[in-house]
């Protein structure tokens, strides 16, 4: 019997049993509100979960469930949902395992979105969001207590590129009886399996590398089938679910997931090495460099240790940021990341502005630092645009 690796099975997940004559070759698009039955007792069965079939696509679609079985096999999860978009995926898994009164312990370095969530849930459920710094088990440990229900946290930290210990976490979530979320868009499931350190669930903006084209919202949850559970009937109530058009988006991007990571891991060391070669202008923050504080953590648990796409530098205070970013010629200035094309933009007035002062002072987040998704283009290019950006950046101050 064949053992296929990932990308093969990957490849092959959508497969429903045994081939007919003229079976499609990719999964079809079914772009339907409901899904009638020859007996009305048959579709009755399906609704009591009786008998496999499909209802209503809120409640599941052929083309979602196709797709969320390829996002099983690259997060190496028994059970996965596609949802709306990445923010979908962290308020229905956090929900899905807080109630009123309990404490979360997260990074300050944080995505803005999760940040939002932060506040609105906490307003609105009596929830305590904590802040810790996740490299630090020791402080971790000091800061759980009867009330904390669960740690979330990013694999590469947006925007500032810190690493946490996850497989350290794991163990300590799993120990202490604490769920852990891990939110893996900037190194996917191709790149980390969080789940196999512990994680209790996993999320996915799939909008950002997962799809990979900047033309998708979609986002992911994945788990045990015991842990989706809860998450599903949650998603179910609030018509969270993406849709099938979407989740055919998605599926199409996942079949190039692993080369365009590789590419992206490829062109990201190089410009950072580059950009570190003009250390003058800033500093460099990539877990794929040496000098990165985890980059041997990186190094030892990520395939191939590559190290993703994404990397933040700290202007010099002589470079003016609105100079340098206006200056570039190949980066688009959006929001978003894990586009082909190469993206810029500033924390502190766009994914990030939403933080106060001392969340900004904590998560080491200034006018001075800027997020880059680089993209497929050719690195060499990328980095004659950047350092003509920030020469005039400087020359203009």
């Amino acid at each position: 019997m064949l053992m296929p690796q990932r990308q093969t099975s990957a490849l092959h997940a959508h497969d429903r049993g045994p081939s007919t004559f003229g079976e499609s070759l990719t999964p079809p698009l079914y772009l339907t509100s409901s899904f009638r039955f020859e007996q009305y007792e048959e579709g009755s069965q399906v609704a009591r979960g009786e008998h496999p079939g499909y209802v209503y696509t809120r409640s599941g679609n052929p083309t979602t469930d196709a797709t969320s079985r390829v996002v099983s096999v690259w997060e190496g999860a028994a059970s996965s949902l596609v949802l709306a978009s990445g923010m979908a995926a962290i308020s229905a898994a956090l929900l899905s395992l807080v109630r009123p009164g309990d404490e979360v312990l997260m990074s300050p370095v944080q995505y803005g979105g999760t940040y939002a969530v932060r506040h609105g849930l906490g307003d609105a459920y009596g929830l305590t969001f904590t802040f810790v710094d996740m490299t630090n088990i020791d402080e971790i440990k000091s800061h759980i207590s009867s009330k904390t229900r669960a740690i979330i946290v990013e694999t590469i930290a947006n925007p500032g590129m810190v690493v946490p210990p996850l497989d350290t976490i794991g163990s300590l979530c799993q120990e202490r009886g604490i769920a852990l979320i891990v939110d893996n868009t900037f190194a996917t499931g191709y790149l980390y399996r969080p789940l196999g350190d512990g994680a209790t669930l996993v999320v996915n903006s799939a909008t950002k590398y997962m799809n990979g084209h900047g033309d998708t919202l979609a986002g992911t949850v994945s788990g045990t089938i015991e842990a989706l559970a809860p998450v599903k009937a949650l998603v179910s109530q609030m018509g969270s679910i993406a849709s099938p058009f979407a989740s055919y988006m998605l599926w199409r991007g996942l079949a190039t997931l692993p080369l365009r990571m590789d590419a992206h891991s490829r062109h990201g060391l190089a410009v950072a090495e580059g950009l570190a070669d003009m250390a003058s202008y800033g500093r460099v923050i990539y877990p794929g460099l040496a000098n990165h504080p985890q980059h041997r953590w990186v190094r030892d648990h990520f395939h191939g240790g590559q190290a993703g796409g994404m990397m933040a530098i700290e202007l010099a205070p002589d470079v003016s940021p609105d100079d340098f970013m206006d200056g570039l010629e190949l980066f688009s200035r959006a929001v978003s990341l894990g586009d082909t094309t190469s993206l810029v933009e500033q924390p502190s007035t766009l994914t990030h502005r939403s933080l106060t002062a001392d969340e900004s002072r904590i998560a080491g987040i200034h006018p001075g630092l800027i997020r880059l998704s680089i993209g497929l283009e050719d690195p060499d290019d990328l980095l004659v645009d950047l350092g003509q950006a920030l020469k005039r950046a400087r020359h203009a101050q």
